[in-house]
């Protein structure tokens, strides 16, 4: 059975919607791995947002006010602006390409650069407000969401915007199916939108009744998706967990929650070495205009979950 997995701030959906998602998630016997934090790896001061790992590179990347920062996963070395932004929310890998897309939500612009290097290579309008994108292996295009209810669709080999998807509503983060299909969760309408890549058109969507403003598809937003080793993460921020759910033949269970710190509300997963990667700050009253949440001075860092 193929699996889409939705997990949003107050509830939990596992439905069967055909070949939803590429990988499969049945899970033959076993008991799964117990998790713990296992390093702390300090990094400069700052919010940040989507944090995503290019497995070309070793690097992760997150999406930050001034730019992209990178860790070299190797060595531990971080980069604070590997390449300049305004108001990033993530750096996403374009295939086998090389190549990394980044979204600057101030400037309504994405910026392609070479993962290895952090050279620019362009830059390209796609509206205001880009937050999270996709790439779909089948077209080779890169869909960027915006929060005006566009799905910008970018060939990034060609440095070009090859079409536009009106969708409606609020549009944060998606993941693509590997058939051509992407889902992106519309956090105003509490709902979840189908787009056809290669039709470049909406073909459904669908109501998460009891949800408000879901903002985790697997693989995505604060949710990761480890297909190999069958597990779902899921950072809560509020609560300062990270709830660890094992798929077996298609039934979620919840198999470990895991203490990490207040904020800690997104991650990236490392599927070479199933470690995952939480950003992590101590925060303080939002400082006017700005309505988040401040970060106190010196206490950014990367929180790393690994299995014992």
């Amino acid at each position: 059975m193929k699996l889409f997995v939705v997990i949003v701030a107050n509830c939990a959906i596992v439905g069967s919607v055909g070949s939803a998602y590429a990988a499969d998630t049945g899970v033959s016997g076993g008991s799964a791995p117990h998790f713990a934090v296992n390093d702390r790896i300090p990094g400069p001061d700052g919010g940040w947002d989507y944090a995503t790992i290019d497995e070309r590179t070793h690097r992760l990347f997150l999406g930050r006010d001034a730019g992209v920062l990178s860790l070299d996963l190797k060595t531990k070395q971080i980069t604070p602006v590997f390449v300049p932004g305004a108001g990033v929310h993530g750096a996403f890998p374009v295939g086998d390409s090389g190549l990394v897309l980044s979204t600057n939500g101030d400037k309504g612009t994405v910026t392609v650069f070479e993962g290895a290097t952090g050279k620019v290579v362009g830059e390209l309008p796609v509206g205001k407000g880009p937050d999270g994108a996709a790439y779909e292996p089948k077209t080779g295009l890169v869909a960027v969401m915006t929060h005006r209810g566009s799905a910008v669709l970018v060939d990034v080999r060609q440095r070009k915007v090859a079409g536009t998807v009106a969708v409606g509503g609020e549009l944060e983060f998606p993941a693509a199916a590997g058939d051509g299909r992407v889902f992106v969760n519309v956090a105003n309408k509490h709902e979840i939108a189908v787009i056809d890549v290669p039709a470049k058109k909406l073909t459904t969507h669908f109501t998460l009744e009891g949800c408000v403003e879901p903002s985790g598809l697997a693989g995505s937003d604060g949710v990761l998706l480890d297909a190999a080793r069958r597990l779902v993460f899921v950072p809560a921020g509020h609560d300062g967990t990270l709830t660890i759910i094992g798929l077996r033949a298609g039934k979620p269970t919840v198999v470990q929650t895991l203490p990490t710190h207040k904020g800690a509300r997104l991650g990236a997963l490392d599927t070479a070495t199933g470690r995952v990667y939480l950003p992590s700050a101590q925060l303080g009253p939002p400082v006017p205009p700005d309505p988040w949440p401040s970060v106190k001075a010196g206490t950014f860092e990367f929180l790393v979950v690994g299995s014992q």
